[in-house]
């Protein structure tokens, strides 16, 4: 098994609250580790999860083998080596895999395109891990929702790389769990911002050089150094960025 880095004090911080928290959302730069920490996590839950089925996913089925079952070394199938096996439950694309208590069956699934809810239909799933939620259909996510309502233990992840302000997955999800989690401190979302500062594979050496590379005024190093939430598109001119 690939151990991974070790975690950043955020890192570390968000790793722990995953386990009592049901919403947990990772947003930030590129680089900055959210696919090998939400895995982490959701591997450590799954293995005493009493649900027998859940659910990965991306915008393509693709999206969600690379960044989740494989994940650069560090991925499902690495937590769980010699105790999975890729195959198929009911049509679908799945990993199996032996926990702690007893066989799990993690569907794969894409949920970029309209009409990609309907691949997830049929089933409720104890848990769901979506990669780079705000690329997937807004209809889908939802009915990722909905498919984890009777979960005895509801726990849904989302990873994400930063979009403009007025993106749909701001003002329809996280905006609002947000607002929930201000009024009532138990509601139960755990947010983090990271960085490729909370990379712990990075030597300071190596970080250094990487951030010698970038305009440090440009949008691009604003959004996928800093993960500021951005608006990339549309700047013809360096007159018009008004940041």
């Amino acid at each position: 098994m690939n151990i991974p880095a070790p975690f950043s004090q955020n890192q570390t911080r968000f790793f722990w609250n995953c386990f009592d928290h049901w919403l947990n959302v990772a947003e930030g730069g590129k680089r900055g580790g959210k696919n090998v920490l939400i895995t982490m996590a959701y591997c450590t839950i799954l293995e005493k999860h009493p649900s027998r089925i859940h659910l990965i996913a991306g915008v393509s089925t693709a999206t969600a083998r690379l960044n989740i079952l494989d994940c650069d070394g560090f991925g499902m199938k690495n937590y769980f080596e010699g105790r999975c096996r890729e195959g198929v439950y009911q049509n679908r694309d799945c990993l199996y895999i032996q926990t702690l208590t007893g066989e799990k069956v993690v569907l794969v699934s894409g949920g970029g395109k309209a009409g990609d809810e309907k691949l997830i239909k049929g089933n409720t799933y104890g848990t769901a891990y979506i990669t780079e939620v705000n690329e997937c259909s807004e209809v889908f996510i939802q009915e990722v929702f909905d498919r984890t309502l009777s979960s005895p233990d509801r726990k849904i992840f989302h990873d994400l790389n930063p979009k403009a302000e007025g993106h749909w997955y701001y003002r329809s999800v996280l905006n609002f769990h947000e607002e929930k989690q201000k009024a009532d401190p138990a509601y139960g979302l755990n947010y983090s911002h990271f960085t490729i500062a909370d990379n712990m594979s990075l030597s300071d050496a190596q970080l250094r050089a990487v951030l010698a590379t970038y305009d440090r005024k440009s949008i691009w190093y604003a959004r996928d150094i800093l993960g500021q939430r951005k608006a990339a598109e549309g700047l013809i001119y360096d007159m018009f960025d008004l940041s």
